[in-house]
């Protein structure tokens, strides 16, 4: 079984500059008005493969800062 988590674009030392427009527009549609880094997805995926999770079946984890909630 696969478990997964769902997350909007991420942004790394490689497209931070190439991206940094686009985020500007799309932070202020953003609940959290910050843009998603890779560490925001730490916990989830140190839960999904931890035994704390062994009885998790067939989810996705939403881990957007509340933007599938708007």
């Amino acid at each position: 079984m696969c478990e997964c988590h769902r997350s909007w674009h991420l942004q790394n030392e490689n497209d931070r500059e190439n991206v940094r427009e686009s985020n500007k527009h799309y932070r202020g549609f953003h609940p959290r008005k910050k843009d998603r880094e890779a560490k925001d997805l730490e916990g989830v995926i140190i839960f999904l493969a931890s035994a704390a999770a062994n009885y998790v079946t067939g989810q996705v984890i939403a881990v957007d800062g509340g933007q599938s909630s708007w």
